[in-house]
């Protein structure tokens, strides 16, 4: 389906391309923001969870908001 990126290692061939990736850290929770950032053109999103309040029902929606884009998730477990 065009727009949907659902089932694709996209991490594991950003990594393998050796092509130089652009990241944000975010903490934010922010549904709009997360959408706009996913779309950006950003390759990965680097989630904060080891310092800051977000929670794991935080980050599943992050993920959730994320699967719609080309960016890879990644997150920084507490």
């Amino acid at each position: 389906m065009p727009g949907t990126y659902l089932g694709e290692p996209r991490l594991k061939k950003l990594l393998a391309s050796g092509k130089t990736q652009l990241g944000l850290w975010t903490i934010c929770r922010d549904p709009f923001f997360l959408e706009l950032a996913a779309h950006s053109g950003f390759d990965v999103l680097l989630v904060e969870a080891e310092h800051s309040a977000l929670t794991l029902t935080d980050i599943e929606r992050i993920a959730m908001i994320a699967r719609s884009s080309p960016a890879a998730v990644m997150v920084r477990m507490p």
